[in-house]
């Protein structure tokens, strides 16, 4: 172990554990690729109690 070195005083990050929104429904998806391993796929959501005009793009490890 490198003893040079300070460790940081910084806190660790805080994690949330629950989600602020719920889907409703997906309305759409689609796949974001410059190759099949860097594949991912996205969602147009619309929220509950949010109109359809305020539906957002999430990735689908973020739901």
């Amino acid at each position: 172990m490198d003893t040079t070195r300070q460790q940081t005083r910084r806190a660790p990050p805080v994690i949330r554990k629950e989600f602020e929104k719920t889907v409703l429904k997906n309305l759409d998806q689609r796949t974001m690729s410059q190759s099949k391993k860097n594949m991912r796929i996205d969602y147009l959501v619309h929220w509950t109690g949010e109109s359809e005009a305020d539906a957002t793009w999430e990735q689908d490890v973020t739901l």
